[in-house]
């Protein structure tokens, strides 16, 4: 969390996690697989949250950016 290249792979870990997304699927399996991975990434996600709050908003707001980028070149 100490580089930008760091927070970025974060970011990436924790969207591969579905943190921020439902978890819903219509297969049973797939859906189970989803909840699992989003457990951990929320527990990923509260440690982050408690050892360094200020790196983790700094994730965030570098992750807007790079959305507003991607969106600005289509």
């Amino acid at each position: 969390m100490g580089t930008q290249s760091g927070r970025r792979i974060v970011w990436q870990w924790l969207q591969e996690m579905r943190v921020f997304l439902p978890v819903v699927d219509t297969n049973g399996l797939a859906q189970s697989h989803k909840a699992g991975a989003q457990a951990v990434g929320m527990k990923i996600t509260a440690d982050l949250l408690d050892a360094c709050p200020d790196q983790f908003t700094l994730m965030l707001k570098e992750s807007r950016v790079r959305d507003a980028n991607r969106n600005s070149r289509n």
